[in-house]
Formats: C-alpha cells, structure tokens, sequence
C-alpha cells in the first residue's frame, strides 16, 4: 500500500515537472495513471468490483471531460455545473450497484482529493522553481 502510495507522487511529480518545464501538452495518460493508483488505494475494491467498477468509471470520465470541452464555448457557469451534477446523479446510481452507498460516494470525494494533491504538487513546484537562486522567469 505505501508502495503504491510512493508509485503515485513520483508519477505526480513528473506530470508537474512537465508542466513546470513550460511544456503545453501534459501526458494526459499518466496523469489518468496516477488517478486510478490513487483510487484504487483509497477504494479498496475487490478483483470483481474492480473488473465491473472502471468501465463505468471510464465512460463517466469520458461524459464529464465532453461536458467540459462543451464549456470552452460558453460562459454559462451555472448551466455547466448543472450538467456536471446530472452526470454525477447518474454515475453515483451505477457506482451503487457495483459497490454500494458507501464506496459510491467515496469516488466522487476521492476524485476531488486526487485533483487537489495534483493542484499543491503543481504549486509546490512552481514555487520551487520561482525561488530557485540563479533562475529567472
């Protein structure tokens, strides 16, 4: 488990060094790595929850990451978060019958916690490099 807790925040790290070198396109694939490591510790699922658990979970990333692609176009704050809460809706009555009430609403809080880890790492990073001796912007 700390193994795989350690596995995480080098990945983490890298994603962010990428970014903190400038670079604009962030490996998407690792970052998705890192997300389901980090899910997987902090939802202990079973091999069978986890077999039927992330295709759903994927097809639900997939409407979430269309919703937002959608927004790029509109400056409807309001009529996004409704959308992104029907997702939600709907993916937590999935969720439930894979892994019941508990684990369910565990994703979406567990979600947040990973976006947040990356969010500080990132952060932390740019700090760093900002108050680095020697280096300019």
């Amino acid at each position: 488990m700390k193994k795989l807790l350690f596995l995480s925040i080098v990945l983490i790290g890298f994603a962010a060094k990428n970014v903190a070198n400038g670079q604009n396109k962030v490996d998407l694939s690792r970052i998705q790595a890192l997300k389901i490591a980090f899910l997987t510790q902090k939802l202990p699922l079973s091999p069978d929850e986890a077999q039927k658990f992330w295709p759903v979970y994927n097809k639900y990333e997939a409407e979430i990451r269309e919703v937002k692609k959608e927004k790029k176009g509109s400056d409807d704050e309001l009529e996004l978060d409704e959308k992104l809460i029907a997702i939600r809706k709907k993916y937590r009555e999935d969720f439930t019958k894979i892994l019941g009430k508990d684990k369910a609403n565990r994703v979406f809080t567990e979600e947040r916690e990973f976006i947040r880890s990356v969010q500080k790492e990132l952060q932390e990073r740019r700090m760093r490099r900002q108050g680095a001796p020697g280096k300019q912007r």
